[in-house]
């Protein structure tokens, strides 16, 4: 199963499949970046965005404003992808 989680609850950005994850350090700018990553990073693993089946997002606890820009993105792309989005505790992963 193709599965791809995003989390930006903290200044991190963390994007990860079964088999792989990036870690990012960006600061405030998850908004700026988190578009551009994830389409490097899905290249990186070899995936397109069709591919995917679920979409992990991490709820925090963190800052507020980067797990809207997570939960935010998922709920987008997993809309136009016709996908689920599930959300986990950011700590739990």
């Amino acid at each position: 199963m193709n599965v791809l989680a995003i989390d930006t609850a903290t200044p991190y950005l963390v994007l990860g499949t079964l088999d792989a994850e990036r870690t990012l350090r960006r600061g405030r700018r998850h908004a700026e970046t988190l578009i551009a990553d994830l389409e490097a990073f899905l290249a990186g693993v070899g995936l397109e965005p069709g591919q995917l089946e679920l979409i992990v997002v991490g709820e925090g606890p963190g800052s507020y404003t980067g797990i809207r820009v997570a939960v935010a993105t998922a709920m987008g792309l997993a809309r136009g992808l016709g996908v689920p989005v599930v959300g986990a505790p950011s700590l739990a992963a």
